[in-house]
């Protein structure tokens, strides 16, 4: 590129400060050297080994002349869908996207996917016809990922199936990238356990021991063990997903028989006013952890609101 030299100066900096080396490459030279691995993460390939790219910044890309065959959109998607950091950022590309929708609009239809639609600039949402899809059922999931383990070769196990289902939350793509996800990982058989380690999910067995804790008012035994989450290492935001999914399924009766993997919470049962009371107070914490408020104290004072639920009200009375 032709406007390269203003860079030199902050380029040499990284390199003689912080040992930040950066390289220069064309999205068709990133096609051919370039790679993700299972956790997203980018690599640039080369004779010597491979580079890790934490930060991706484009000097071009924003326009369609700069994407002539399907090598360069394939290249672009493998970054965006890296974990390197984007500059500039999304936003800011969005806004060039309106102005080449506005350029071929006469010529081309754009279809746009995304979770959250609301993320989307409002310029863009106005040129926008919004379909929404509901999520698939627990059901339609497991049939489908069952189908691509078949034909993938995947040998798994039915807890393990269970398991992913469990953490797509009604997700397809979400289930089939923890499918591949987890039988990369796995030399063998992929099983509930296998699953839950590679998408960082609680357990919903721990999970469910919690919610059992609560509610027979051992808070202590409660504690201990979210504390022990905390430690492990999972996110507040991961724990209180678990905590609402595993008391969402709770059967309010006593099934004939559990099957284990991501139902090992099976045992669990809540009765209806326990179900709403704990959906209630668990919706509450997630929004807090939502708006920033994510420390252990948050997740604690969680765990004791859930238990008082059904400790009798006179054991409060000074």
């Amino acid at each position: 590129e032709r406007n390269a030299f203003d860079q030199r100066w902050l380029e040499y900096e990284l390199i003689d400060s912080f040992g930040i080396k950066l390289v220069r490459r064309t999205l068709a030279e990133l096609h051919a050297g370039a790679q993700l691995d299972k956790d997203r993460r980018l690599f640039i390939v080369t004779l010597t080994g491979r580079t890790e790219v934490a930060v991706v910044y484009y000097r071009a890309g924003y326009g369609p002349g700069d994407y002539p065959t399907e090598t360069e959109w394939e290249a672009r998607a493998m970054l965006d869908r890296s974990w390197a950091v984007q500059c500039p950022t999304v936003a800011q590309q969005l806004a060039a996207l309106r102005r080449t929708m506005e350029l071929y609009s006469s010529t081309t239809r754009f279809a746009l996917a995304c979770n959250t639609s609301n993320k989307v600039i409002e310029p863009i949402q106005s040129r926008c016809a919004i379909l929404r899809f509901a999520r698939l059922s627990d059901t339609q999931v497991l049939s489908r990922v069952r189908t691509v383990a078949q034909r993938e070769s995947v040998p798994m196990t039915p807890a393990g199936l269970e398991a992913v289902v469990f953490c797509a939350d009604g997700d397809l793509r979400l289930a089939i990238n923890h499918l591949q996800a987890a039988a990369s990982a796995a030399s063998g058989m992929v099983d509930a356990e296998q699953v839950f380690k590679v998408c960082d999910v609680p357990h919903p067995a721990q999970v469910s021991a919690i919610v059992q804790n609560c509610a027979m008012g051992h808070v202590d035994r409660a504690l201990d063990a979210i504390t022990a989450l905390t430690k492990a290492g999972y996110a507040s935001l991961d724990v209180v997903t678990t905590l609402f999914r595993v008391v969402k399924n709770a059967p309010t009766q006593a099934p004939a028989a559990a099957t284990g993997g991501a139902n090992a919470a099976a045992a669990l049962v809540l009765p209806e006013y326990l179900k709403l009371e704990f959906a209630k107070l668990i919706g509450l914490a997630h929004m807090r952890i939502l708006e920033g408020v994510s420390s252990n104290v948050q997740l604690a004072g969680l765990v004791a609101r859930m238990a008082r639920v059904v400790v009798p009200p006179e054991k409060f009375v000074v």
